[in-house]
């Protein structure tokens, strides 16, 4: 159950509400079953799918899941049955509102047929640090959580917890000169940018960074877009210009840590527990080499 992408908002005050509060709040708004005419239903569902609570409190962070049911209706399909709809009537000409009006009713006629894709999104408030700590490689599938969290508490004042300095530009600086760190380091899998209108691309994997290969482009003003890091032994990571923490994986390291529970419950809470001060040790850490970066 631990966490692919750690996209991180920082709460402008702290959160009030006790977790008794957000618990019942979160509880009033469940996930329910897309009706006949929906394409989307969203909701709350248990933390665990062994358990009944919509809250978790671990490690002093409160664990939530926003669920998401959304109906598989193809473009292809639609246009198909737009398609036999235009033969049947011998529509000559059709206009575009006429056409926007068999979309419409098209779609209305195939909804309640169409099949049924659910999934979720964890998601943690971490109390320690003032952090909202979302499960998502976008911005755009994060809104999902941070805008039904707004509705279901009535508030969430937020920010995205980003460097003051350019991340790109401290990633090519490590690139380039090292990091100052015992415990960050950089793995053989880079990606380069030239820095021009129309500018190359550059991957590279399995490629010592200090080769020729990759050194060269970087003295010649080329960008770093994305790299692998590691944090620790522990963890190993992707981060590129937006400062999300993508493709997260847990290291032998951090795995010897973890004692086996006979209780699946048990070993989910114990790993989220371990997890979690990870997870504020990774963040912190990059961001404050970051702003440190010259």
């Amino acid at each position: 159950m631990s966490f692919k992408n750690l996209l991180v908002y920082r709460f402008e005050e702290p959160i009030k509400d006790s977790l008794s509060t957000v618990e019942e709040k979160l509880s009033e708004k469940p996930l329910t079953a897309c009706l006949t005419q929906e394409m989307e239903s969203v909701g709350w569902l248990p933390v665990f799918k062994e358990g009944k609570q919509y809250v978790e409190k671990i490690n002093n962070a409160l664990f939530f899941r926003l669920g998401i049911e959304q109906k598989i209706l193809p473009n292809s399909a639609v246009k198909t049955a737009v398609d036999k709809k235009i033969e049947e009537k011998d529509l000559k000409h059709v206009s575009r509102s006429e056409m926007k009006e068999l979309h419409e009713l098209v779609t209305n006629e195939l909804l309640p047929h169409a099949l049924v894709n659910r999934h979720s999104i964890l998601a943690y408030i971490d109390l320690e640090k003032n952090w909202l700590v979302v499960d998502a490689s976008s911005t755009k599938k994060a809104s999902l959580v941070t805008s039904h969290l707004r509705k279901t508490l009535g508030s969430l004042p937020i920010v995205p917890l980003t460097p003051e300095n350019s991340v790109n530009a401290a990633l090519t600086h490590w690139a380039l000169h090292g990091i100052q760190s015992d415990v960050l380091s950089m793995l053989d899998e880079i990606e380069l940018k030239e820095v021009k209108d129309e500018g190359g691309n550059a991957k590279f994997k399995g490629v010592a960074l200090n080769s020729k290969e990759v050194q060269d482009p970087l003295k010649e003003g080329w960008q770093v877009t994305k790299v692998m890091l590691e944090y620790d032994e522990q963890i190993s990571f992707s981060m590129s210009g937006d400062f999300i923490f993508k493709r997260l994986k847990f290291l032998e390291r951090f795995e010897e840590n973890l004692e086996s529970e006979d209780d699946p419950l048990l070993q989910i809470q114990a790993e989220l527990y371990l997890a979690i001060d990870l997870y504020r040790r990774v963040v912190q850490n990059v961001y404050d080499l970051t702003n440190s970066a010259k």
